[in-house]
């Protein structure tokens, strides 16, 4: 479970908050874990959860009425 301050540390370049606002939502925080390729959100539901990668990289694709279109984010472990 990523402490408050890994939260922040996060989150802090985005939007500045003290330290007790991490603390309560951290709380609220539920780790989950996928296999390799494992789809997180079918296609045409609704996402529940806001995701935040912490290890790994992650696929997003998106419809636009016309097409799919994909991106592919990849970034270096945060907490």
């Amino acid at each position: 479970m990523p402490t408050p301050q890994e939260i922040q540390k996060v989150f802090s370049p985005f939007y500045n908050a003290e330290t007790n606002i991490w603390e309560r939502f951290s709380e609220k925080i539920m780790v989950r874990e996928f296999q390799k390729n494992e789809v997180i959100k079918g296609y045409q539901g609704v996402e529940k959860y806001l995701n935040i990668v912490a290890k790994g990289s992650v696929g997003l694709f998106v419809w636009n009425g016309k097409k799919t279109s994909a991106s592919t984010c990849c970034m270096k472990t945060v907490l």
